[in-house]
């Protein structure tokens, strides 16, 4: 097989990304893979970083996807110890139709609701089982479907990720207590 090199130019260090007959098959970031995009099909310079501390990759994916987590407001925070497309605009108080606030279904390890009623998703970036997460409208989940589920991606282990769903709104109700993340 040929390998073909490109450089991924809008990133502030030196990363190489390895083709092989135009698909994405690994990003080398220092000499250590960062990201397998078994699922990517899309030349390299239409790929773009999610950046965690210190300007460290930790995923790549297409701009168009990108353009649409930074429209939307999403940022990037870590919850128990995984990367995620955190959003600043859930409003802990807002009543489900039971009564409860979101503080309280998050406590319980229910998604908060959004103005429509509808509970809020996990998406997995990428569709990897241990890859970024993102935190996402209904509306905003299936309105993308296409732009969000694109290529094979893996098989994501529902009943594992009921827990790590659960735990997950469990930590963003303490970090929206704690103020470190500001909902309006």
């Amino acid at each position: 097989m040929i390998k073909e090199l490109y450089a991924i130019t809008e990133i502030s260090s030196i990363y190489r990304v390895e083709m092989i007959k135009d698909s994405v098959e690994k990003v080398v970031y220092d000499d250590s893979y960062v990201s397998v995009m078994e699922s990517v099909r899309l030349p390299a310079e239409e790929l773009v970083p999610i950046e965690g501390e210190l300007g460290r990759v930790i995923e790549m994916l297409p701009i168009q996807e990108k353009e649409f987590y930074d429209e939307i407001g999403l940022h990037l925070r870590d919850v128990n110890g995984k990367p995620v497309l955190v959003r600043d605009d859930i409003d802990p108080l807002r009543r489900d139709a039971l009564g409860r606030t979101n503080l309280e279904r998050m406590e319980r390890g229910l998604a908060p609701i959004d103005e429509n009623g509808e509970s809020y998703h996990l998406h997995h970036v990428n569709q990897k089982n241990d890859g970024v997460l993102a935190e996402l409208t209904e509306r905003e989940h299936y309105d993308n479907y296409d732009l969000l589920h694109r290529g094979d991606g893996e098989v994501i282990d529902r009943p594992g990720f009921d827990k790590i769903r659960a735990e997950h709104w469990k930590e963003r109700v303490i970090q929206l207590r704690e103020g470190l993340v500001y909902a309006s």
